[in-house]
């Protein structure tokens, strides 16, 4: 048997011997962002972490993973004593001190801090947090399928130490992994406390049977912000996806298997306990997920296409625009609308043009012909009307941020916080009463449906320029 692998596997890559590291607040030079032998982290694995990607100039699902470590950090008790828009900010300065604009992996920790006397109880941290971010270039590399084996360890219940909180104390994994390479697998396939199978010591993971995705139901294991997205996509995509309680039988005969993380996004397995999955390479379920997350992780505003915008939207393609905008708001939470906001959707909305818009039609050519309004798709040429719209509200040196995007087309380093719902949904519920005004019958309809003027007070003005809030 070929040598072991690691979902984390990644290309060698010299720039790593020179990085700049954070540490309470400071960018300093690798061999010097260390920390005392007394930080709670390193004495008792007491803290919490995130893992972040950086694509394309921009932290993938960065609110996600900034609301799940303070999430944590409540949990077990800790002050990390910044906001979240002060550990952002230092994200960005760190990749920018390393030249880093994709492919680079942030490790965001949070401990206790430096203890008085060396014990675990929490009394003696009394200096604060210690803050650190390891940022390296990464590009994932996986010469083959990874080898999972079954091992007696199990993630946790709440009431011992809670699968969902991503802490420092990963001695569960780590043996789970040690048993695992043991019996000649690359890492360790877990059951819960009733014997379904689980997660992995590193990933979350995941089955496909006759075409449907097969996850456990979440209850033992870490609340994954790639396994949530990837559930999202097959269900926006017209993927079976389920999570629900399954067998190792119902996994050694699934003719798919993978991983979802932050790190390698979606890592195909080839075999479990000695069994090959399906034809044991990548099945097309799973590089279907991939290419779909690949398009939401690293769609920015730099993706829209110009060039192929030769015409305005006709009124009734923009009404339709519109409506969709307002449903989308309305049933969203906050990340989720500010997911809206910078255009990560759908990513069969993201498909380049098959053609230029003709002014005429009621809907806009994709890739594969089909109806933007079977799919709820949204082109390109209606992202660009978005980002107009958006830059229309704004003073002139934040529109310009936003038209010239530079590097990093981050809304949050432009707005100092994103608009609220209320603030998205005035103007656009007043473009709709004049598109149904102006246009009547054109658009579908005689009049506004009374589903599209809520009762709501007037919204205020869009936020105008100011340094980051969040």
């Amino acid at each position: 048997m070929d040598e072991h692998i690691s979902t984390h596997g990644a290309e060698e890559d010299a720039r790593n011997e020179r990085l700049m590291l954070w540490l309470n607040g400071r960018i300093v030079p690798k061999a010097e962002a260390v920390v005392s032998i007394y930080d709670s982290g390193f004495m008792l694995g007491d803290g919490v972490w995130e893992g972040i990607r950086l694509y394309n100039g921009r932290w993938a699902f960065l609110d996600e993973h900034l609301e799940r470590l303070y999430e944590a950090a409540r949990a077990i008790d800790l002050d990390i004593g910044h906001p979240p828009a002060v550990l952002a900010q230092a994200l960005l300065d760190t990749a920018a001190a390393n030249g880093m604009h994709t492919d680079a992996h942030a490790r965001l920790m949070v401990t206790r801090g430096i203890k008085t006397r060396p014990f675990q109880h929490p009394g003696f941290s009394r200096q604060g947090p210690t803050i650190a971010i390891i940022m390296e270039h990464s590009r994932p590399k996986q010469p083959r399928p990874i080898r999972l084996a079954t091992v007696p360890h199990m993630r946790g219940l709440p009431m011992t130490q809670d699968p969902k909180l991503n802490s420092h104390s990963k001695l569960n994994c780590i043996l789970a992994c040690i048993a695992a390479e043991k019996a000649g697998a690359d890492e360790a396939l877990m059951l819960d406390v009733h014997g379904f199978v689980n997660t992995t010591n590193a990933c979350n993971f995941f089955i496909v049977r006759k075409g449907e995705v097969w996850t456990s139901t979440g209850d033992y294991c870490l609340n994954g912000i790639t396994r949530g997205k990837v559930l999202a996509l097959c269900r926006e995509n017209g993927i079976v996806a389920r999570e629900r309680n399954f067998t190792l039988v119902e996994t050694y005969s699934a003719e798919e298997a993978f991983l979802t993380g932050t790190f390698g996004a979606q890592t195909p397995v080839g075999m479990i306990d000695g069994r090959v999955i399906g034809d044991g390479a990548m099945g097309p379920v799973t590089a279907r997920i991939r290419a779909l997350y690949k398009a939401l992780a690293c769609f920015t505003l730099r993706d829209i296409d110009f060039c192929k915008i030769e015409s305005r939207p006709t009124s009734p393609q923009l009404f339709r625009f519109l409506q969709y905008q307002q449903r989308q708001l309305k049933s969203a939470g906050n990340g989720e609308q500010r997911r809206i906001s910078q255009g990560e959707g759908h990513p069969s909305r993201l498909r380049p043009l098959s053609g230029p818009i003709d002014p005429s039609a009621t809907t806009t050519p994709t890739d594969d012909g089909s109806d933007p309004e079977d799919d709820h798709d949204l082109p390109r040429f209606r992202y660009c009307f978005y980002l107009d719209f958006l830059a229309s509200q704004l003073d002139e040196p934040a529109r310009n941020a936003i038209l010239q995007l530079e590097e990093q087309s981050q809304y949050v380093r432009v707005l100092g916080s994103f608009p609220t719902r209320g603030q998205l949904l005035g103007p656009i519920r007043e473009a709709l009463d004049l598109l149904a005004k102006e246009n009547g019958d054109a658009t579908g309809t005689a009049a506004t449906p009374g589903f599209l003027r809520p009762t709501m007070p007037a919204p205020a003005p869009l936020p105008k320029a100011k340094a980051p809030d969040r």
